[in-house]
């Protein structure tokens, strides 16, 4: 092969975008939930869109989830 004729594969990947996957079980007690966020710069960030998703969840479901804090004290 000649270089003109040399072909490249690039595979480039972005991880600057701020993604949230979630999943949210609706039950007889309200909604469960599980979240990730990846691509956030801060720890404040994340935390801001978690806190964010939350809120919308509450405002369709219309109750709190019981958080699952892995047998800690954690004031929510």
């Amino acid at each position: 092969m000649t270089p003109e004729n040399d072909q490249h594969v690039y595979h480039h990947y972005t991880n600057d975008v701020l993604k949230i996957s979630a999943k949210v079980e609706k039950n007889t007690k309200g909604f469960n939930y599980e979240a990730s966020v990846t691509g956030a710069t801060t720890v404040d960030q994340a935390m801001t869109t978690l806190k964010a998703m939350q809120v919308a969840l509450e405002a369709e479901y219309g109750t709190k989830p019981k958080p699952d804090t892995g047998g800690l004290d954690v004031p929510f």
